[in-house]
């Protein structure tokens, strides 16, 4: 439902979404606003059937989520998303996930109309979605995350398959996230990434291979890029905090 240019959706935290505590993992959560984000994009005309006849789609490429608290199983969530702005190719959404009526997130993303035989950004009309600029979520704009030097000791290889794989034949957003999180060797049962910021950078593919390097930047914050292992290039840069 879309009120005064906010889409609306309410779901349900079943048992496949949560973690060893029963609370919603944040891979979930990123699952959630990939959904409504498509959701509020078809009733308006530019969600994927609709782009798809013109050999288009939108790629993600920058994304920050914030969680302050993260609901348990059979929970229900209400998520709010709108567009801040929208010039030639590039559009920022916004969200806000409430539990109860009381904020528990937010997140911020960018997406990029793609030529699906390019894979170039195109212009495309978003006349028809209403753009809300003064109201920002509280986690603030995703941004730019910066290189770092890079250890050559500290990676994690993986080769693409079949189940990494989305609509559009390439590897999903949420699927680098999963990657990341399960780069580390070890979590504390009561640890959970509560801040997550990502560029992406480039496609993978089915059988691609991929090495992720991280570096600790402080405290339960930590830095990652995941590159291509042919030619090692980057693929994706992001920032996870955790708590």
């Amino acid at each position: 439902m879309e009120i005064d240019g906010i889409w609306r959706e309410t779901f349900t935290v079943d048992a496949s979404m949560v973690d060893t505590n029963r609370a919603i993992r944040l891979t979930s959560i990123c699952n959630f606003l990939q959904v409504i984000a498509g959701n509020h994009a078809h009733f308006r005309g530019l969600g994927f059937d609709d782009m798809i006849q013109n050999n288009q789609f939108w790629m993600m490429s920058r994304m920050r989520v914030e969680m302050d608290s993260f609901p348990k199983w059979r929970a229900n969530i209400t998520i709010h998303t709108w567009i801040n702005n929208s010039k030639g190719p590039f559009s920022y959404r916004s969200f806000e996930i409430y539990e109860k009526g009381i904020l528990i997130g937010s997140a911020n993303t960018l997406w990029v109309a793609i030529d699906g035989t390019t894979r170039r950004p195109i212009r495309v009309s978003t006349s028809n979605f209403p753009i809300i600029n003064g109201k920002n979520p509280k986690c603030g704009e995703a941004g730019k995350v910066n290189k770092f030097s890079i250890n050559a000791n500290s990676n994690f290889f993986y080769k693409i398959v079949y189940s990494d794989l989305d609509m559009v034949n390439h590897v999903n957003n949420v699927k680098y996230i999963e990657w990341i999180l399960d780069s580390f060797p070890v979590v504390e049962e009561n640890q959970k990434p509560y801040f997550i910021e990502l560029n992406y950078l480039s496609e993978t593919r089915q059988n691609d291979e991929v090495s992720l390097f991280f570096h600790k930047n402080r405290d339960n914050e930590y830095l990652h890029e995941i590159q291509l292992k042919e030619g090692n290039k980057p693929v994706l840069r992001a920032k996870i905090c955790w708590k």
